[in-house]
């Protein structure tokens, strides 16, 4: 017997809109079709929610909405660690070679390299980005500032 045929059409409304409303009982069970006044609908969303099945399959589902977004978050945590990455890696800007010869007839070359960053305020923005996501960058009011 699967997880479908434990629930009824209107219980397994019921835990859609229950999960969809972020947990309001109440509307879940308006929604779901349940009839009465709010008192009424609370009381049956408090039954519904007591009821081993129910509760079972809206634990089975917030599990598997936690999983997604766990890994979306990661994968996003990853792609914003690539941008920081590829934005602070430096390209040769200019070159140059100077060439010096000793009064001993010895020839000195010097070459002159000068890099840059790629994108720096990219770089920047995805690591305040990704400190933002750990919690970083909270000031004592409360705001989180943007770097400029």
């Amino acid at each position: 017997m699967n997880r479908d045929t434990l629930l009824s059409h209107k219980q397994l409304l019921f835990v859609d809109h229950y999960i969809h409303t972020g947990g309001n009982g109440t509307a879940a069970a308006r929604a779901a079709g349940y009839k009465g006044n709010t008192a009424t609908l609370g009381a049956v969303a408090h039954e519904n929610l007591n009821k081993p099945h129910i509760r079972g399959e809206i634990v089975r589902r917030q599990a598997e909405i936690r999983e997604r977004l766990e890994i979306s978050t990661q994968a996003k945590r990853e792609h914003l660690w690539g941008i920081a990455n590829q934005c602070a890696a430096t390209k040769e800007v200019s070159r140059s070679i100077e060439v010096d010869e000793t009064a001993d007839g010895i020839v000195i070359k010097t070459i002159y390299i000068r890099c840059a960053l790629i994108d720096a305020a990219s770089a920047i923005k995805a690591i305040h980005e990704l400190n933002l996501m750990d919690g970083d960058y909270v000031n004592r009011r409360g705001s989180v500032p943007w770097p400029g």
